[in-house]
């Protein structure tokens, strides 16, 4: 497995575990040591945990946090 594939696999399961029922509304990108967190979470707490777990996790370097927190009352959908 390429360093790429664990570090995307470590970070989902410590997502899964910090994030619950939100974890998959974070899409997790790794290119080299950076990971890109994409998508919408229901509270900036959750945005910044989700953060916190890629950063703390072996192997990365850098983090691009683009997530975004959802109104209260919308999905957070657009289109």
């Amino acid at each position: 497995m390429a360093q790429e594939d664990h570090i995307r696999d470590e970070i989902r399961k410590q997502l899964e575990q910090h994030l619950g029922d939100q974890a998959p509304q974070v899409q997790v990108d790794v290119v080299g040591d950076q990971v890109t967190l994409a998508g919408t979470v229901v509270s900036a707490k959750l945005r910044a945990q989700a953060e916190a777990v890629a950063i703390g996790t072996e192997g990365v370097e850098f983090v691009a946090n683009n997530l975004r927190v959802a109104q209260e009352g919308t999905t957070g959908a657009t289109g």
